[in-house]
This record gives structure tokens, sequence and C-alpha cells, in this order.
């Protein structure tokens, strides 16, 4: 898709190196996870306890959709590596329908797929279909894509954010029941770092050109992330400590968050602010040297 932004190559081709990094990371890491499995699937502990182990199929999934990425749909284009890019992903919209059927009907079919959690199942399905269009027709389903990569991450990092509360707390909630912490977390690894493997894509430009705004929302944003973080686990450190019960300390979610984003949208707009004076300022000397030299060329 083309668009009028502006883009600094060096950090365009930065962020494609670093994401395709990050993501033989992540493979790396769903592959040794498939040999823990198959070699010791039955270690507990705290580390690997239910919910906080990655399952054997959501690292299948993400380990399937990181090779169809790096491997099929950015090689050289071929019948073969096509055929095998719909093949990977057909594997993976299915399992994850597979495990949302064993979900709701509690059929028990295999040991390893049983029960897995819908916040989960859900974005990996997402992704799956997905890359699936971009298979079918390459470019065609940009926007589809994007939108089903940010619901799938919006859904994975909201898992990965419950935890922060507690893992008693997801785990009340029907929808993510079952949920693994590094399966929530290794998803929203593989969304994130995928969506900037193609930073000049339909919305991504928002955040990745070199017009002002864009500047200006890449320094907010970390610093948004960091402040959200340190306000919630202040507020739940204080609440495990007893200084206030869950109502007062859903209050105070509520106020430190705006806080925190109002504060964001603040600086957002002060840099516009400076942005659109200076360019006033610009644009009004140009307009005082063009109005100097017609008076020059009338005098002459």
């Amino acid at each position: 898709m083309q668009n009028r932004f502006e883009f600094n190559q060096r950090l365009v081709a930065r962020l494609r190196t670093s994401a395709r990094r990050a993501l033989i990371i992540c493979a790396v890491i769903c592959a040794l996870t498939l040999v823990r499995w198959v070699l010791y699937p039955s270690i507990e502990g705290d580390l690997f306890s239910s919910l906080g182990r990655l399952r054997f199929d959501t690292a299948t999934a993400i380990l399937i959709l990181i090779l169809v990425r790096l491997y099929l749909l950015e090689a050289t284009n071929s019948n073969f590596r096509r055929l095998l890019a719909v093949a990977g992903t057909s594997v993976v919209a299915l399992l994850s329908l597979f495990n949302l059927f064993n979900y709701f009907s509690h059929v028990w079919m295999a040991p390893l797929f049983w029960s897995g959690s819908p916040a989960l199942s859900i974005p990996l399905l997402l992704f799956a279909v997905a890359e699936l269009s971009q298979v079918s027709s390459p470019g065609k389903f940009e926007k589809f894509r994007q939108v089903a990569f940010l619901t799938g991450l919006f859904l994975s990092f909201a898992t990965t954010s419950g935890f922060f509360f507690g893992a008693d707390s997801v785990r009340s909630l029907r929808f993510f029941r079952d949920t693994a912490f590094f399966g929530a977390l290794q998803s929203v690894w593989y969304a994130a770092w995928t969506l900037l493997r193609d930073p000049k894509a339909v919305w991504l430009p928002i955040l990745t050109s070199e017009s002002v705004g864009s500047q200006v929302l890449r320094r907010t944003l970390p610093i948004c992330a960091l402040a959200t973080l340190v306000v919630s686990c202040s507020i739940l450190y204080g609440q495990h400590e007893g200084m206030y019960d869950e109502p007062i300390a859903i209050n105070l979610l509520i106020v430190g968050l705006s806080v925190v984003f109002s504060g964001a949208l603040f600086v957002v707009a002060l840099n516009l602010n400076s942005a659109d004076r200076a360019r006033t300022i610009a644009f009004n000397d140009l307009r005082e040297t063009e109005a100097d030299l017609k008076t020059a060329q009338s005098v002459a």
C-alpha cells in the first residue's frame, strides 16, 4: 500500500533486522519447549506449572507461524513455498479451532491439546487466518491482516497483564482459565515483532515515519508504558499489604491510569504545538522574504 509518509531508512532497516532476530529467538524458545515436552512431559514446579508453562500446542503454532513468515512468505516466491505456507497456516488455524472445540465441548480428545484457553486459541486463530490471507493474495488484505494482528496482540497483552494482578484472578475468568503466562507472552512477542517486520504498511507509519507526530509518539509510548506498569504494580502491592481493599484499589488504578494517559496526551499536544509554531514562523519569514523580493524587483 502506498503512503505519503517520509521514513528514516536506517530506522526502517534497524526495525526489520531487530524483528527478524526477535522472531528467531521466539522460534528457538518454542523449539526448546517442544523438545522439553517430548523428553520431560511430566515436569512440574513453579516455572513449569500448569498455569505458567508454555503449552505444546501453543509452542507448535507459534513456531509454524514464524517459519511461514520468515522462510516462506519473505523468501523467493515459488509455488512450492506458497503451498507449504498454505499448509502451515491451515494447520495452525485447524489446531486453534480444535482447541476451542475441546475447551467448550469438554470432550477429551488428546492430552497435549486438552482444554486450551480461548485467550490463546483465538489470537493464534487470528494470526493464522491473517497470514493465510497474505499467502492467497499478497498485499490485498493488508488492512485485515493488521487488524487481526492488533486484535490478537491486544488479547494476548490483556492476558499477560492479568498475571500482574495474580494468577488466581486470571484463572477466575472462564475466558482466561488454563491460560499459560509464557504462552501469552510469546503471543505478544510474536505479534508485535511480526507487525514491525513491515514498518511501512498501512497504519504503522503513524509510529515509524519521520513526521513530528510519529517522533513524539515513539518517545512518549515507552514512558507511558513504563509509568502504567509502575502505577499498576504499586497499587497492587498496596492492596496485597492490606493498606486498602479492592474497591479502593480499582478507584486508585482508574485515577492513576487517567493521570498517566492525560499526561501523555499533554506531552504530545505540547510537542505538536511547538512544531506548529515553528512552521508558522518559517511560513511568515518566507512570506516576508517574498514580499521584500517583489519590492526589490519593482524598484529595479
